[in-house]
């Protein structure tokens, strides 16, 4: 397993890049804002930070492309892994 430089990008989102250590502070305090009921912080941070490829995909199949734009999630990872045009292709059911 290969080792992250501290200030390597670890994850792409459509307004910043973050290192590792950015991205991990700040999905932590994300999921203790949460824990703590500050939902206005809780959402504040989840929109900073890009979706998982994987859990963007199974929206997508669940729930649908439209909703899945309707969300406004950062789909930057995503599109990263699958190519642009990922949104428009056939579900692989």
């Amino acid at each position: 397993m290969s080792a992250i430089a501290s200030d390597a990008i670890y994850r792409h989102g459509k307004d910043r890049n973050f290192t590792k250590q950015e991205y991990f502070a700040l999905n932590s305090e994300m999921w203790a804002a949460k824990e703590k009921g500050d939902m206005e912080t809780y959402e504040r941070l989840s929109d900073l930070l890009p979706v998982n490829p994987d859990v963007a995909k199974a929206f997508k199949e669940v729930y649908g492309k439209e909703y899945l734009l309707d969300t406004g999630l950062d789909l930057t990872e995503a599109n990263l892994r699958f190519g642009e045009g990922w949104l428009d292709a056939p579900d692989e059911r």
